[in-house]
């Protein structure tokens, strides 16, 4: 059976976990634009060097998604390898 467990975020922490995921996912449209079709850099007249260090970009902003994660499970002694998901109007997060 399974057991959800919910815990009070701060509005704080929350919003930190937004600007985070806003910035990986904004990075990712851009790494799957350029991946599918790798020639509307040119198409829009951009220079190629902006586009340069996205997956690098992705990675940085993984870890810094991973990292809220850490806190969070520090600062409320969570299991890290919990599945979890955010009520950000509520603030809200549930462990699954």
């Amino acid at each position: 059976m399974d057991c959800e467990r919910n815990i009070e975020l701060t509005s704080e922490e929350v919003k930190n976990l937004m600007i985070r995921v806003q910035k990986f996912n904004s990075i990712r449209t851009i790494d799957l634009i350029i991946r599918n079709n790798p020639n509307i850099v040119g198409e829009f007249d951009m220079d190629e060097s902006l586009f340069a260090n996205v997956e690098t970009e992705l990675l940085y902003a993984d870890k810094n998604c991973r990292k809220w994660w850490n806190e969070i499970c520090e600062k409320y002694k969570l299991q890290k390898d919990l599945g979890f998901r955010v009520d950000y109007e509520s603030c809200v997060l549930t462990l699954l």
